[in-house]
C-alpha cells in the first residue's frame, strides 16, 4: 500500500505488474485537525475532484474533517460532505467497484471499468445555455477514448440516461459529450460505456 500525503496519487506497479492499493491522506482543511478560527476550507468541487483523482488510480481517499471540541462536526464540514455525497451517489456503485483501465484520455479525464461496462469520468463539462459560466478547457463536445475494448452498444450520462452519440474505429472510441443542463454542475460527469 503506498500513502500519499495531501497529494495527487499515481498508478502503482509491483515489479510482478500487480497493482499496488494506494490511499491519499486528505484534509478538508490546510491542516489537520479542527481550530476555530480556520478559513481555509476545500471547496466540495475540489474535493470531488481529488476522489475521482483516487478512482482513477484505485487508491482510496482518506479525509480529515476535525470535530469541534464537542463532538460535533462544524457547519461547513457538514454542507461540504452533504454536496461531496450527491456526487457520489450520482456516480453510483462504480466509484466503489470499479477498476482502472489502461484506456487514455484527454487531461484528468479516464475510464474506470466494473464488469462488461466502462465508465467515461468527464472533467471541465460547460454548463447548456451560458457561455460565460464555463471555466478552462471546455469538457463537451468530442472526447476520446483510445485504446482496447469490445464493441460500444450505447454511452449514455449516468445522471440522466441522456444518449450520447458516438463512433467507435479500431482503438479510438469518439463520444459527443453534451453540456450540463442549465443550473446543474456535478464537476465530473460520468458516462457509461454499455459493450457487447
Amino acid at each position: 500500500m503506498v500513502t500519499y500525503e495531501q497529494g495527487l496519487p499515481d498508478q502503482v506497479q509491483h515489479a510482478d505488474g500487480k497493482r499496488r492499493g494506494g490511499e491519499m491522506c486528505e484534509t478538508i482543511t490546510s491542516h489537520w485537525g479542527c481550530a476555530a478560527d480556520d478559513l481555509s476550507h476545500k471547496s466540495p468541487s475540489a474535493l470531488i475532484e481529488r476522489l475521482a483523482a483516487c478512482r482513477r488510480h484505485g487508491a482510496n481517499m482518506l479525509l480529515n474533517v476535525g470535530p469541534e471540541a464537542g463532538g460535533r462536526l462544524g457547519d461547513y464540514e457538514r454542507a461540504c460532505l452533504a454536496l461531496v455525497g450527491r456526487w457520489v451517489r450520482s456516480c453510483g456503485e462504480v466509484l466503489y467497484a470499479g477498476e482502472p483501465s489502461a484506456l487514455r484520455c484527454r487531461g484528468r479525464d479516464f475510464v474506470l471499468v466494473h464488469g462488461k461496462q466502462y465508465y467515461y469520468f468527464c472533467h471541465n463539462v460547460a454548463i447548456r445555455g451560458n457561455e460565460h459560466l464555463q471555466s478552462g478547457e471546455p469538457g463537451d463536445g468530442l472526447q476520446t477514448v483510445s485504446g482496447s475494448m469490445p464493441p460500444v452498444r450505447r454511452v449514455a450520462w449516468i445522471d440522466n440516461d441522456e444518449p450520447l452519440g458516438f463512433t467507435q474505429q479500431g482503438e479510438s472510441l469518439t463520444i459527443d459529450a453534451t453540456r450540463w443542463p442549465y443550473g446543474t454542475q456535478g464537476v465530473v460527469r460520468v458516462a457509461v460505456i454499455e459493450t457487447a
